[in-house]
């Protein structure tokens, strides 16, 4: 999976993975990290901090990358391929809360809290990851604020979207709240990307119906009648949203 900017080299392995690779570019991933607004908005030298002190690890799809209720790893950035963050409810059952793909930051919360992660994260297809272990996160927290400040705002902006969704899930309809959580999806997929509408899913009618607490049969009607509307286009396991704000309407925005 890794191109010759990558080194070759592991330098630790982890059952989960692949194992963790060290950076003979770290410009290719500033590159690369540099779609993410939330990374770009850190200024340069936090951003050397980060690189300097982060390696590369790589998983194949289905694999672990990150397991609820155990120790935080750090803080993760996807820089190749997508993660799905589920939570299981039972023995059988998965909880889908979020697609994240290339530029999205995930493990903050438990790399801040220090205690046991709150969701699995699962690579949704072979995927590359950038990871800042917990150790220096805490360093780089302790040294510079505003990565600390920037890492808060993330978990605020976060919890509020979680709790929006529980008071929507029980007083919207089925079809207003897909379309809140269509909306959610593509303007946090274009903050990590840095990219206007439309913005296109990479995400399955099974996967929605997952998140939304519904039939993938109620989902595939709801996107029609939604794509009636000229609001999205529906296509094979992707979902291309035209106009996100449209597709919200009047409901709130929390968060974003």
């Amino acid at each position: 999976m890794m191109g010759s900017e990558w080194s070759s080299k592991t330098t630790n392995r982890y059952p989960s993975g692949l194992g963790m690779y060290k950076k003979n570019g770290s410009e290719v991933i500033r590159r690369q990290l540099m779609g993410s607004e939330w990374f770009t908005d850190l200024g340069p030298v936090i951003q050397d901090a980060i690189l300097e002190n982060a390696g590369v690890r790589q998983y194949l799809a289905g694999q672990t990358i990150s397991p609820e209720d155990s120790p935080p790893l750090g803080l993760f950035a996807v820089l190749q391929g997508q993660v799905d963050l589920v939570r299981h409810v039972g023995e059988d059952r998965q909880i889908l809360y979020h697609v994240g793909g290339p530029g999205f930051w995930f493990g903050e919360l438990g790399a801040l809290r220090g205690e046991v992660t709150a969701v699995t994260v699962l690579a949704r297809e072979d995927t590359t990851v950038l990871l800042l272990p917990v150790a220096k996160f805490r360093e780089l927290a302790d040294a510079h604020p505003a990565f600390l400040h920037a890492c808060m705002k993330v978990v605020y902006q976060r919890l509020a979207i979680l709790i929006r969704y529980l008071a929507q899930a029980q007083w919207l309809s089925p079809e207003e709240y897909l379309r809140v959580r269509l909306a959610d999806l593509a303007e946090l997929r274009a903050k990590d990307q840095m990219i206007v509408p439309p913005v296109e899913l990479d995400i399955s009618q099974s996967d929605l119906a997952r998140m939304v607490g519904t039939s993938r049969q109620t989902v595939n009607a709801l996107l029609q009648r939604i794509e009636a509307d000229g609001l999205i286009e529906v296509k094979f396991k992707m979902i291309r949203i035209l106009e996100p704000e449209r597709l919200r309407g009047p409901r709130r925005k929390t968060g974003l």
